[in-house]
């Protein structure tokens, strides 16, 4: 597709309400943040006090329902929210060690989401054999089990093929069929999260960029539809990131200065500092330093 053509379609992604948006991403507390990015569940009450936001509260929430559990398959879910709070804030060792608890109970449900997000953690740092083997475990612990779980492993192993090269058609296809369980299993937050791995793929495989503009316009509307702005950054930090290669700079300056916001209160210091250095490259092409 010629870039002026596709470039048009990607303004029309990049403005999606962009006024209700700014003013979501720009006025979050971390109440507002969803602590398990990987289901969608909000951690704490709707309306918190100043002093419960900040990513240790997260933790003093996953530590009540550690205390609130009667029984070890409920502290293994609990043990499930915890791993998902340090993933969400890239702490992703304390993260496998929560999901490891897990794993010691008996629950097939829990014991598969485990692995998959176990799986995940290490598509995020390596090693790649790590990402391969668990990913294959929570398949294979899958079958037969609920379509939610199902589609969680499935979703892992097209991360684990993403990571491979030469295997992004495999890539996809996983996540094309996790996407489907998802949607029947009325997931809006693991749908959005495959459309964002399939905008990735799209976006950065050189010919595919409109069918990668269509999944990041829908994984955006997904997310503004449940009210999850961490997904809204990390979408809006990979269009930033496309607009970049683009020479767009205009447009990536505004999603980068759109999801900044989110991880700066998230206290993800990892990702805050790669949005800060993208932003601050843009800022020299644009020569605005606001």
């Amino acid at each position: 597709m010629r870039a002026a053509v596709y470039f048009a379609l990607l303004a029309q992604v990049l403005i999606l309400h962009p006024a209700s948006l700014c003013t979501q991403t720009t006025a979050l507390s971390i109440s507002d943040l969803h602590a398990d990015s990987q289901q969608g569940n909000r951690v704490g009450p709707e309306h918190s006090s100043a002093r419960e936001r900040g990513p240790d509260a997260l933790r003093r929430r996953a530590e009540a329902a550690f205390q609130r559990a009667t029984s070890y398959e409920q502290a293994a879910g609990a043990y499930l929210q915890a791993g998902d709070i340090y993933a969400t804030l890239s702490r992703y060792e304390k993260a496998r060690a929560s999901y490891s608890e897990a794993l010691r109970g008996q629950d097939p449900e829990k014991r598969c989401k485990a692995l998959s997000r176990i799986a995940r953690t290490y598509a995020a740092t390596g090693p790649f054999s790590l990402v391969d083997r668990y990913s294959k475990e929570a398949l294979d612990s899958c079958r037969n089990l609920s379509e939610l779980a199902q589609a969680e492993a499935l979703e892992a192993r097209g991360e684990a093929l993403l990571e491979l090269a030469g295997e992004r058609a495999q890539s996809e296809y996983f996540f094309r069929q996790a996407r489907e369980l998802f949607v029947r299993g009325r997931d809006k937050n693991g749908e959005a999260r495959t459309l964002l791995a399939l905008a990735h793929i799209g976006l950065f495989s050189g010919d595919r960029q409109a069918q990668g503009l269509e999944s990041a316009e829908q994984a955006l509307q997904l997310w503004s539809s449940t009210g999850n702005p961490y997904g809204i950054a990390r979408m809006r930090s990979y269009l930033g990131t496309f607009a970049i290669t683009e020479g767009q700079f205009e447009t990536a300056q505004c999603n980068y200065r759109l999801s900044r916001p989110v991880f700066q209160v998230l206290g993800n210091k990892d990702v805050k500092a790669s949005v800060l250095n993208s932003l601050g490259y843009v800022n020299r092409e644009t020569g605005d330093w606001q």
